[in-house]
């Protein structure tokens, strides 16, 4: 059974996609990561899988970059001040024909990623996402009607508002997708994108649903 750390401040607010990961994987929780080398080392010793759910510290920062280079390692957040987009332009985005709550609901069908990553997905809800582009392989995009605006003005719009971004094994995405409230508003859909991304990332390691 492969280990997961969830690196997050408020647990509570992940119990679905804990859940859902149980079946497959052992999942512990810390609200910091050490940045001292013997606690980095335990920690990749220790875990396979490390999903960031909070912003990190300062100090946390070059404990997260080791991580990324030698683990899988999934990030998301609504911040658009977060230290990897510091370099970049960050947009906000809007859907008004797929809105829901504070995010907005994206057709796989319009996803331009690999095909493996839908597979079985409906739909995936993004929570107060905005657009940022690092140059990597694209995994989450807009609808047809998505837009990111500043102020009245659309600034990219459909496939080209990018949301999630994958370089090698870390994969970063500039909205809420795995928060309770986003599963649940996606009817689970996003559990099932977030397994077959765990499926690719884990380059076919046996992992059931």
């Amino acid at each position: 059974m492969l280990n997961v750390l969830f690196v997050v401040d408020e647990s509570h607010r992940f119990k679905e996609i804990e859940e859902s990961l149980l079946s497959n994987f052992h999942v512990d929780y810390v609200n910091e990561l050490k940045s001292n080398i013997s606690e980095m080392s335990k920690l990749e010793f220790s875990y396979d899988i490390f999903f960031l759910f909070k912003e990190p510290s300062h100090n946390e920062i070059p404990t997260v970059n080791r991580l990324m280079k030698s683990k899988v390692l999934i990030y998301q957040t609504a911040n658009l001040n977060s230290w990897i987009t510091s370099n970049h332009d960050k947009i906000p985005v809007y859907d008004n024909e797929s809105s829901v709550d504070e995010g907005i609901v994206l057709n796989s069908s319009n996803m331009v990623g690999k095909r493996r990553y839908y597979k079985n997905v409906e739909k995936i809800v993004a929570i107060k996402p905005f657009h940022v582009n690092l140059g990597w392989e694209v995994v989450l995009n807009g609808n047809k009607t998505t837009k990111a605006m500043i102020g009245d003005l659309a600034i990219r719009s459909g496939k080209d508002v990018i949301l999630g971004q994958r370089n090698d094994n870390f994969v970063f995405f500039s909205c809420d997708v795995f928060s309770d409230d986003a599963v649940r508003l996606s009817n689970k859909h996003n559990i099932r994108f977030l397994f077959n991304l765990l499926d690719d990332l884990l380059s076919g390691v046996e992992i059931v649903e």
